[in-house]
């Protein structure tokens, strides 16, 4: 089931897990308080879930945790671990760079999730791909945010409609500087992509962190960038982890 986390100047969306969805709609909706620690946004529940989950010490970026001390929820976005033992029960929708946004100590309410209709056909193609999808809000507008894993690694964009056409934003891989090495190294980068594709461009998100981006002018050539997008961010991801850039 799809939860939402709404705060001051935005929200974001939770899949939780089938095994916990029913105990988790019992206490929907609540108020709570997100704490930010390291790379991890989490705030407490009504939920007191058993032991009969495997705990871990160990997370993967982008998925949700219960931590049994503070019955809190737990989304990691970074390098940072849990501080001691989790439950791993469902995962993040999307972009997970849009946490960082989060002050620490922002009050919020967690409800039920239904994507927006207005945004019924981008979300039931992206559905046809197979990713997540959800409709969360973003400085006071909503978007479209899709996520999923596809060799092993996490893809998460965001897709923004505007009246002339829709514009798609990966998660941003690292954060630009002008400064050696990192200028050359981001201009290898842009030409092995230009050579990947001449839809998906290598660009900067507003907060100048290095990202892909695409830009669709109909919503049946959707699809087609989607799956490109797809390939190039594998590519992209598998030639930074190999230090080739």
């Amino acid at each position: 089931m799809l939860v939402e986390v709404r705060y001051d100047s935005g929200s974001f969306v939770l899949n939780v897990a089938d095994r916990v969805g029913e105990q988790v709609s019992k206490v929907l909706p609540f108020k709570t308080v997100l704490n930010v620690w390291k790379e991890e946004v989490y705030f407490e529940t009504p939920l007191a879930l058993g032991e009969d989950f495997t705990p871990v010490t160990l997370i993967e970026p982008g998925r949700l945790y219960y931590w049994p001390p503070g019955r809190g929820f737990c989304v990691f976005y970074g390098v940072s671990q849990p501080y001691s033992e989790v439950y791993e029960i469902g995962e993040y929708v999307g972009v997970m760079f849009d946490l960082r946004g989060i002050e620490d100590g922002v009050e919020a309410e967690v409800s039920n999730h239904k994507p927006s209709g207005e945004f019924a056909d981008i979300v039931e193609r992206l559905r046809g791909l197979g990713y997540l999808c959800a409709t969360p809000s973003y400085g006071g507008e909503k978007m479209v945010t899709a996520s999923k894993t596809v060799d092993g690694f996490r893809i998460g964009f965001n897709v923004y409609v505007e009246e002339y056409g829709y514009h798609v934003e990966c998660e941003p891989l690292y954060e630009f500087s002008n400064r050696f090495p990192t200028l050359p190294a981001t201009l290898r980068l842009k030409k092995a992509v230009t050579q990947m594709s001449d839809t998906v461009r290598l660009d900067l998100n507003e907060d100048g962190w290095v990202t892909l981006t695409a830009f669709v002018k109909g919503l049946r050539d959707l699809d087609k960038t989607v799956n490109t997008l797809e390939h190039v961010y594998v590519e992209v991801l598998k030639t930074l982890l190999a230090g080739k850039i």
